[in-house]
């Protein structure tokens, strides 16, 4: 649809506003296709907690591919 949309937006048929609304409707729907994924139990969240002072390591880490995880900051 996206694409489709593109493409009319290149041929003149649709204008910038028209593709733009399209794209944020897609974009809505294949996020409220995730949040129904979660809310059956089909994902999980996966973190780990970590000390606000290790800020400047646990970017290294993520930048390095270390952590395979959310990193959530305790104050």
């Amino acid at each position: 649809m996206t694409s489709l949309a593109l493409l009319l937006g290149l041929l003149g048929l649709l204008t910038v506003t028209h593709v733009v609304r399209l794209w944020r409707a897609f974009a809505l729907a294949v996020a409220l296709g995730v949040f129904a994924l979660h809310a059956a139990g089909r994902t999980r969240i996966v973190a780990v907690e970590r000390k606000l002072d290790e800020v400047n390591e646990s970017i290294q880490d993520v930048l390095s591919g270390q952590v395979a995880a959310r990193i959530v900051f305790r104050l």
